[in-house]
């Protein structure tokens, strides 16, 4: 859905400007009186503001929708439109895929052998399929030493690839009948570790209260917390059939929260702001009966010491039981790691990467994963709600990077 902003002087001409960019079938989503008390407060200033969004399908189905002064916005049907419905369709199957991911690796695995280009390590050498069975200890070896490159070549720290490739060497020795995937699947498991999902278990706060799960998702700033909450929100909330909450500390960005709220909207889903450390306490108790509530937070620098510490008072009225620290995949992991320790006194206990999308090495899961210790709850592969998000595993990790040029093997 594409939301959009438009002021004027009053009603009529905010929406005059919204209808003339984005035509009769958009639909008022919020209208709001804009301060009065500005410095710059003059005649002429816009003094109301309109925010509309525009749904294509859904108004493809409806021709007759039109775009009218004063229309109110239309919680109970855009809650039922094509957008639920979307949400349930793409989220049916998550259980019954991820569960299929394992036993489809090595047959996916050997499809991509072909697509393999001269640029990659991987490709070179002429010693057949990087997934063909190892028969005796030196074609291990051979194995370990094309994989160590490969590695190198998603950008894997050298210490962490040659751990990885001596380990996989060893195992592949001993078990002759082992594919390399294979091999590197079982050597995985053993450096990092998935949460598999969100833990829906009573926060401290709550015990005794309801035993609502308490989950906020902290991070630098543009690394996609928003979205990703939506992403989860609809996933629980459609698909689990979870009560679910959804609170907000970003208040530093409006976009941010009228975004969350359209999202909120649209699922059907309460969402709060809170400012303080005592409105925090009050809203969890408040949604005390819920399964569980998703706390977005502003993003920060994670060199912005005071604004982080302010983060972790608000927080720590929350009691969350999750901390999810998002990592932008393509950031160099260098930077990655000064993030890690700027929202270190966060205490993240799960590891979130996000745009995969946009990246062509994934080394940075693995890098993080063993430096830091904590496990891998998810992988964000665009900017689509629900769809572009996937429970991480061992097996999707394992995917990515031993895969070319293309991003996506789904």
């Amino acid at each position: 859905m594409l939301v959009r902003r438009y002021q004027g002087r009053n009603e009529d001409e905010a929406i005059a400007k919204a209808k003339a960019d984005l035509g009769a079938n958009a639909v008022i989503l919020h209208i709001k009186e804009l301060s009065k008390n500005g410095i710059f407060n003059l005649t002429n200033a816009a003094k109301v503001e309109v925010i509309v969004g525009l749904d294509q399908d859904f108004h493809e189905q409806n021709n007759g929708g039109g775009f009218g002064r004063g229309e109110e916005f239309r919680y109970k049907e855009v809650q039922d439109h094509s957008f639920r419905a979307y949400a349930l369709s793409s989220y049916s199957n998550l259980k019954e895929t991820e569960k299929s991911k394992g036993k489809a690796i090595s047959e996916r695995s050997k499809q991509r052998q072909d697509k393999v280009g001269s640029d990659s390590p991987l490709s070179k050498g002429g010693q057949g399929d990087f997934n063909e069975e190892v028969s005796n200890s030196a074609c291990g070896d051979l194995a370990a030493q094309r994989l160590y490159q490969h590695l190198l070549y998603h950008e894997v720290q050298e210490e962490v690839a040659q751990k990885l490739s001596l380990s996989i060497q060893q195992l592949i020795s001993d078990e002759s009948s082992l594919c390399l995937q294979e091999a590197v699947n079982i050597c995985l498991e053993e450096l990092i570790r998935t949460s598999g999902g969100l833990n829906i278990a009573p926060a401290p706060a709550c015990e005794g209260l309801g035993g609502a799960a308490v989950i906020a998702f902290v991070g630098p700033t543009g690394v996609g917390k928003t979205t990703t909450i939506a992403k989860l929100a609809a996933h629980y909330h459609l698909q689990e059939k979870q009560k679910i909450s959804l609170i907000t500390v970003d208040t530093y960005r409006i976009a941010a929260v009228e975004q969350l709220k359209t999202y909120a909207m649209y699922i059907g889903i309460p969402l709060e702001v809170a400012l303080t450390p005592q409105e925090m306490h009050q809203l969890i108790r408040k949604y005390k009966d819920r399964d569980l509530i998703l706390i977005d937070t502003p993003g920060r620098s994670q060199k912005d010491s005071m604004r982080i510490q302010e983060l972790a008072t608000i927080l720590s009225a929350a009691q969350p039981t999750e901390v999810h620290l998002l990592l932008n995949v393509t950031t160099q992991y260098r930077i990655l790691c000064d993030i890690v320790r700027g929202f270190s006194v966060l205490s993240p206990n799960r590891l979130l990467f996000t745009k995969l999308d946009e990246s062509a090495s994934f080394g940075h899961i693995l890098n993080c994963s063993v430096a830091i210790g904590k496990p891998v709850s998810y992988l964000t592969t665009g900017q689509d709600v629900p769809d572009d998000i996937e429970l991480a595993t061992t097996e999707r990790i394992t995917e990515y990077l031993l895969q070319e040029e293309d991003v996506h093997l789904l």
